[in-house]
């Protein structure tokens, strides 16, 4: 019975996760899919760009001032124009 409920616990608190922000798309059978590949590709330059700049010696710090911080401000400037995975905040 332990092993249910952890099991359960975790798949509780790990869908969020799963709710990621990005442009609908509907499929044939009319499912509705949020394309988030614009974000994915920002990050990833943001990324590429730091570990070109530090190589490869950097702290925590560095990294969520390069990378994380303009990534939440580029996703905050996405969900205040509406864009889907945003519609219930």
């Amino acid at each position: 019975m332990k092993q249910f409920l952890i099991i359960g616990l975790i798949i509780l608190f790990s869908s969020p996760v799963f709710a990621v922000p990005g442009e609908y798309t509907i499929l044939e059978d009319g499912t509705k899919v949020c394309d988030n590949s614009d974000i994915e590709g920002y990050f990833t330059k943001l990324e590429k760009e730091f570990f070109e700049k530090h190589n490869g010696v950097f702290t925590g710090n560095d990294y969520n001032r390069e990378v994380m911080s303009p990534l939440f401000k580029y996703s905050s400037e996405l969900q205040k124009k509406g864009h889907c995975g945003y519609e219930g905040l």
